[in-house]
C-alpha cells in the first residue's frame, strides 16, 4: 500500500515538473511573439544550399510537373550531394556575395537607428532630469499626506 502511495507521489512530482517546464516554454514563446520586429531591418540572405535548391526546384518542376514537394525536396538533396566541390564553390560564392551585401545594408540600418535614437535622446534626457526634481520635492511634501498602511487583522481559529 505504501509503495502505491510513494509511486503516485513521485508521478505527481514528475507531472508538476513537466507542467512547470511546459509553462516556462510557453511563456518564452509568448515573449518572442510579443517582440516587434522592425520591418525596415534587412533580412538575412539565403545560404548556398537554399540558393541551389531554388534553382533546382524550378528545373525539377518543369521536368516533372505532377510531383509533390517532399519528392522534389528529396531529389534536390540528392543532387546537392552529387555536386562536385567546384560546383558547390560557385553556390558558396553567390551566398558570400549576398552576405556581403546584407552586412552593408545592416550596417547602414544600424547607423540610421543610432542617429535617430541620438536625436530623440537629447530632449528626453532634459525631461528626465526635470521629472526627477519634481518627484523628489513631491515625495517629501507628499509624505505628510500619504495614507498610512492598513493593519490587516489575522484571523485566529478557535479549536
Amino acid at each position: 500500500m505504501k509503495l502505491h502511495k510513494q509511486e503516485a507521489f513521485q508521478l505527481l512530482k514528475k507531472k508538476e515538473k513537466t507542467d512547470n517546464i511546459i509553462k516556462k516554454n510557453k511563456e518564452k514563446r509568448q515573449k518572442k511573439k510579443q517582440q516587434t520586429v522592425d520591418p525596415n531591418k534587412p533580412k538575412k540572405p539565403a545560404g548556398s544550399y537554399f540558393l541551389f535548391s531554388e534553382e533546382a526546384r524550378k528545373a525539377l518542376l518543369e521536368e516533372r510537373p505532377g510531383t509533390n514537394n517532399s519528392t522534389i525536396t528529396a531529389l534536390i538533396s540528392v543532387k546537392w550531394k552529387e555536386l562536385s566541390e567546384e560546383e558547390k564553390q560557385t553556390w558558396n560564392a553567390k551566398a558570400a556575395e549576398a552576405m556581403e551585401a546584407y552586412k552593408k545594408e545592416l550596417e547602414e540600418y544600424k547607423n540610421s537607428i543610432a542617429a535617430a535614437t541620438n536625436d530623440k535622446q537629447q530632449p528626453h534626457e532634459e525631461l528626465v532630469e526635470e521629472e526627477e526634481e519634481h518627484t523628489t520635492t513631491n515625495t517629501i511634501a507628499g509624505a505628510k499626506d500619504a495614507k498610512p498602511k492598513k493593519n490587516k487583522s489575522k484571523r485566529v481559529k478557535d479549536c
